[in-house]
Parts: structure tokens; C-alpha cells; sequence
């Protein structure tokens, strides 16, 4: 059962010892359909970190099976990773989807790094809130966001694409503009580093 593979995996990982040399911290939930220890038949999330080294080493250093994304069962696996090792003095940016409860955790537990909401997540939302006639249109816009080479420039492409789309797929303009300034924190960190640390 995925619950036994998921919970003999995840004490193997949550015990080990970590260094404090990680840069960035990726953060995401993936849902899945479990059976076994109480969960027959229901959907949990599986709450994934992956960390990355200065030295650009990547490794998955902490999940857990949970009922949802909030903030005491992202807390929960964050003390976990903190006790093991990793306090944060090397750690610049927290990717992760724009989960509240994820934001809430990371606040408490390493209050002071800056956080990254994946663009590519963003953009997904986007789309599938756009209507089938014009999603082709709105996705070849939304690549004016990919393609910036500043904060500023993906601001200006943001606000455009809104203006243009508002009347049209107002539900999909108002996904982009929900939190857009934390898919802009990558800007901040070196130009090779910014496709791999703007999404999970």
C-alpha cells in the first residue's frame, strides 16, 4: 500500500542528519489516494522538501503524509528538518506552491528567508481558469512573464496581460494577480540560477 511505502520511506529520510550547507529549499504537496493505517479509501497529500546545496548538490530531505496543506503539517516536518541539522544560516529562498498554510510554517521556522511562489504553478492556474476559446491567446501572452529579464519588466508584462484579458476571463485574470509579486523573488538571486529556483 502507498501508506506503508510512504511511511517507511519518510522515517528513513526524516531521521537523517542534515549539515546546515543548503541554499534552497523546494517545497510542494502532492496528492495522492492512500490505503492502510486509517486512510482507506482517501485522498492525502504528501508533503515533499527538497534541498539544494551551495554547491548544487539536490537532495529530498524531509516528507510526510498528511490530510492536508496546512500550516501545523508543513510547521511539523520544518521543526523536523531544523532539528536535524538544517537551521537556515545558508538558506536564501523557500520555492514552494502559494499554499497558505505553507507560508504560515515557513514564517515561523525560518522567518527570515525570502520566498519564491512557482511560476509554474502560476501560470497552470492561469490556464485552466482561461476558457478553451481563448487559452491559446492567453498562454502565448503569459510567455511575456517567462521570458522578462527583470522584476519590473514581468510586472509591466503582468498588469498588460490583465488589462487586456480583464473583461474577457476575469476568473483567470484575478489567479494571476493573487500574491503575482512572490513569483518575482527569483530576480533577486543570480541569472543561471533563475529557471531552476522559480518553480518546485
Amino acid at each position: 500500500a502507498i501508506h506503508g511505502l510512504v511511511m517507511d520511506e519518510s522515517i528513513q529520510i526524516n531521521n537523517q542528519l542534515l549539515n546546515d550547507e543548503y541554499e534552497y529549499l523546494f517545497m510542494d504537496g502532492l496528492w495522492e489516494k492512500v490505503k492502510g493505517g486509517g486512510w482507506d479509501n482517501t485522498k492525502a497529500v504528501v508533503l515533499c522538501v527538497l534541498g539544494v546545496k551551495t554547491d548544487g548538490s539536490r537532495k529530498l530531505i524531509g516528507f510526510a503524509l498528511a490530510r492536508a496543506e496546512d500550516e501545523n503539517s508543513w510547521r511539523e516536518l520544518l521543526e523536523n528538518i531544523k532539528q536535524r541539522g538544517l537551521t537556515g544560516n545558508a538558506l536564501s529562498l523557500n520555492t514552494m506552491d502559494d499554499s497558505a498554510g505553507a507560508k504560515s510554517a515557513i514564517d515561523k521556522i525560518y522567518p527570515n528567508v525570502p520566498i519564491q511562489n512557482c511560476l509554474v504553478h502560476k501560470l497552470r492556474s492561469v490556464q485552466s481558469k482561461t476558457s478553451y476559446r481563448h487559452k491559446v491567446a492567453v498562454t502565448e501572452d503569459l510567455k511575456t512573464i517567462t521570458n522578462a529579464s527583470s522584476p519590473d519588466e514581468a510586472m509591466v508584462a503582468a498588469k498588460a496581460i490583465v488589462k487586456k484579458w480583464y473583461v474577457k476571463e476575469e476568473k483567470a485574470m484575478n489567479s494571476l494577480k493573487h500574491n503575482f509579486e512572490y513569483c518575482l523573488t527569483y530576480f533577486q538571486f543570480p541569472k543561471e540560477d533563475w529557471k531552476k529556483i522559480r518553480t518546485t
